[in-house]
């Protein structure tokens, strides 16, 4: 222990002389370790830790179906959740939920609020209780019981934080249900519910295959790993292929975090790729710290072999210069977490607050104490890998090699060394800079893409009619032709539609098989975006037709079913022909739904932005749609969009746009009333945000590199100073020494720029989800990086070497 205080005392001494070498040292640390905890903190919140108010957060899990056919699919069939509870070895508990949605009554208006129906165990499966009154019983899961529990916001906005709203009953849907408890107000699972009912279901219900419905999560048993959770549903998976090999042939359940369920199976590779590109970063600022290390030690050369001759051990010397370089690191480390405290509110602040509330976890995105331990695990991990190499190279420095060595050839090993990290970093900075290139082009193919709808003159509405008053399709379809006929005839509207999902939305694509006539009797296909849609559609939104017609008045009801499908469709299963007159239905190849004639072809559309392509899309009339599906599937499609387009600022037509459909039905509340650019803009706030962290990583790898360059090429102008001199007293022109000073260092950038394109079309594959148009190979984007890095390396390496050119010879030639 004296022994080390004496080498922290020394070590600080040391640094205190070398305050230039000191500063630049901690600063590229605390870049480095700040930025790696900003974004761990980033991924805490949203993946490993979305849910801060669940007990032993960390034992919870959610539970997903794969499919050989239809891959990630997080809404399972009721019937394999009871066998997956009834057989599972693995978990303490396991409970299931759906989406749900609710038109609360009272004043000042009808209000569509978000909701949940649970299974009997969801509450204890989160470890919750509610602040006031009582979790579900199990009698209460029999269909028809009308209870629910309130979230602490809808208590205190709708009731006034009523301490007897547990002896009320509110309205829902038409309905009295008696209210049996109030939630913690932190308490937000799934996000953005805002009341939870019990799920209900009959036993045919529980009993159907047929129909994903609901998300499972489950809590690990306290001696279960999740690879014995995981190897427990494969098994049980197996069995059911077995049992049910129509509706579970080649499908697998699989444990994921509830942060993949709440906030998309994409999370994960958002935030490793985050996590990786800031490991980059950090190599890169370690690789910089450890230059700075051994120009540092090479002028203390001396010293070190003067310490070594009076006794001191190679192993006491590596420790000294190892104890300075975690000296540097800690104070990096404390510099590093107010960058990350920085960086965290930046971040969180910059996404929309209305995109915000629907991602878990983002609100509680902070500092805590997983981030510094972090913090603390990066820390000590830079000081090994920028002080370990000249820590080890430094202490075995002997005196007689010093007295011997009066120029560069003592440091020939050293500078090679310093070198090849060098061309290290700029090919992680190539890698780094480049996938931020292609995710910016990406998102800018996205937009573009988007843009093609004029969605600044277009606004969205959406409205989910209550089954207690629109129970059956005529009523809904009347209600439809009301709204359409009012919204039309409201001054300031050009135009006005209805749809199913918003393009580039990101938000509930309705999926569904499908059979063709002409495909092997109808054999049942992969699937299809299913959009049910209005006459004027196709024009309203920008959306060309390549072939056929549009929809038109007599594809009513009463008419032979119609659709028009994608060109992408179209070209898939008819290639080089116009399927106008094929027919297809929609469902199982044994569904009662009707053949639909196909009369058009239409332009393909991005309705989710993760898809690099136009998802394969079928359109309906809705007034069709009680025909072209089964009576079930029909009567489910209550939850619609309205497209208006404006003649006028589409802003100034909202609050008149929600006044006419109140007054069509004051019973059906309108939300989500904004500009189509402004929802597409909401949708796509995720990716902008992870491609905004992925410029800021590349910017700053960019920084580091230049300055590691030119670290190495200031060092090496330094140490043949002395050879330049000679050079010019021999006659050598000043472009000739620019040359030779330049020449080094630019076959170390074009190794370290090879390098980083081997790694380029390596690694950029992998992340292919984020280059939406993009190659991932995009030789533009590899170029144009490239090219940009080189002359940036190039740039740092000239300045020295400028310098090197003004040498005076009589000066350089008394240099050691």
């Amino acid at each position: 222990m004296t022994a080390l205080l004496q080498d922290l005392r020394y070590g600080i001494r040391m640094l205190a002389k070398s305050p230039g070498f000191a500063a630049a040292a901690v600063l590229t640390l605390a870049l480095g370790i700040g930025v790696n905890t900003t974004v761990f903190s980033v991924a805490d919140g949203i993946l490993f830790h979305p849910l801060p108010f669940v007990e032993d957060s960390s034992r919870l899990v959610a539970i997903v179906e794969i499919s050989k056919n239809s891959g990630w699919n997080s809404l399972v069939e009721p019937a394999n959740f009871l066998d997956w509870k009834m057989q599972s070895q693995s978990f303490s508990k396991i409970a299931a939920f759906e989406w749900a949605s609710a038109t609360m009554g009272g004043e000042p208006r009808a209000e569509r609020i978000e909701a949940a129906r649970v299974s009997e165990d969801f509450f204890s499966t989160l470890g919750s209780k509610p602040e006031l009154g009582r979790i579900f019983l199990s009698e209460e899961q029999q269909p028809g019981r009308a209870v629910v529990i309130l979230s602490d916001k809808v208590w205190r906005s709708r009731f006034a934080s009523n301490p007897h709203i547990l002896e009320q009953a509110i309205r829902l849907d038409g309905r009295s249900f008696a209210v049996v408890g109030v939630m913690p107000r932190q308490f937000d699972f799934p996000t953005g519910a805002a009341l939870w009912m019990p799920l209900g279901m009959s036993p045919s219900d529980w009993a159907s295959r047929k129909s994903g419905q609901l998300h499972v999560i489950a809590r690990l048993k306290a001696d279960v790993a999740l690879s014995k959770a995981r190897a427990d549903l494969a098994a049980i998976s197996g069995r059911l292929e077995q049992g049910y090999p129509e509706t579970n042939k080649g499908v697998n359940a699989v444990p994921v975090s509830v942060g993949e369920l709440i906030n998309g199976n994409l999370t994960p590779l958002f935030c490793y790729t985050l996590l990786g590109a800031v490991a980059f970063l950090l190599l890169i600022a370690c690789g910089n710290v450890a230059n700075l290390q051994a120009a540092r030690a090479t002028g203390r050369w001396r010293e070190i072999a003067l310490r070594n001759a009076l006794g001191a051990t190679r192993r006491r010397m590596a420790r000294q210069l190892l104890t300075e370089t975690f000296l540097l690191s800690v104070l990096g480390a404390g510099l590093g977490l107010l960058v990350a405290e920085g960086g965290i509110g930046l971040i969180v602040s910059a996404m929309p607050a209305e995109t915000a509330k629907q991602v878990a976890g983002w609100r509680d995105i902070g500092l805590n104490g997983r981030a510094v331990a972090f913090a603390m695990a990066v820390t000590i991990l830079s000081a090994l890998l920028s002080g370990l190499m000249p820590a080890l190279r430094g202490s075995k420095v002997e005196l007689n090699q010093v007295l011997n060595s009066s120029g560069p050839s003592g440091l020939g090993a050293c500078l090679r060394r310093r070198s090849f990290l060098v061309s290290a970093e700029v090919g992680l900075a190539l890698i780094l800079v480049v996938g931020a290139g292609l995710m910016i082009k990406g998102f800018r193919n996205i937009l573009e893409k988007a843009r093609a709808f004029d969605p600044g003159k277009l606004v969205t509405a959406r409205v989910i009619l209550p089954d207690y008053k629109y129970s059956d399709f005529d009523k809904r379809r009347a209600y439809f032709d009301r709204a359409l006929e009012t919204l039309q005839a409201t001054p300031g509207v050009a135009a006005a539609c209805l749809f199913t999902t918003p393009p580039f939305s990101n938000n509930g694509t309705r999926w569904k098989s499908f059979s063709i006539q002409s495909v092997e009797a109808g054999k049942r296909l992969p699937g299809a975006v299913v959009q049910a849609v209005s006459r004027d559609f196709f024009q309203i939104m920008s959306i060309p037709l390549r072939s056929g017609r549009d929809f038109e008045a007599r594809d009513d009801t009463t008419a032979l079913p119609v659709a028009i499908i994608s060109e992408n469709l179209a070209r898939r299963y008819w290639p080089g022909k116009i399927p106008l007159g094929e027919q297809v239905r929609l469902g199982e190849p044994n569904s009662p739904g009707r053949w639909l004639t196909v009369v058009g072809v239409a332009s393909g559309v991005v309705y989710d932005w993760t898809d690099n392509e136009p998802e394969p899309t079928i359109y309906i009339p809705y007034s069709q749609v009680w025909t072209s599906l089964d009576p079930k599937g029909g009567a489910a499609w209550a939850d619609t969009y309205f497209g208006v387009k404006a003649a006028v600022e589409p802003e100034s037509l909202l609050s008149t746009l929600r006044q006419q459909l109140a007054a069509v039905d004051p019973d059906v509340p309108s939300f989500g009333l904004e500009t189509l650019d402004k929802v597409m803009t909401a949708s796509l706030a995720g990716v902008a945000e992870v491609g905004g962290m992925m410029a800021g990583a590349g910017l700053m790898a960019l920084i580091l590199a230049a300055v590691g360059v030119y670290g190495v090429s200031a060092y090496s102008v330094e140490r043949r100073t002395k050879e330049m001199g000679i050079r010019i007293a021999l006659g050598a022109k000043r472009r000739d020494i620019l040359n030779l000073a330049i020449r080094r260092n630019g076959a170390l950038i074009a190794a370290g720029l090879a390098a980083g394109l081997v790694g380029v079309l390596a690694l950029m594959p992998l992340l292919s989800a984020f280059f939406y148009g993009v190659s991932p190979s995009d030789p533009f984007t590899i170029l144009a990086v490239s090219l940009l890095l080189a002359a940036v390396a190039m740039l740092a390496t000239y300045i020295p070497a400028r310098r090197a050119t003004q040498v005076d010879p009589m000066v350089a030639l008394r240099y050691e």
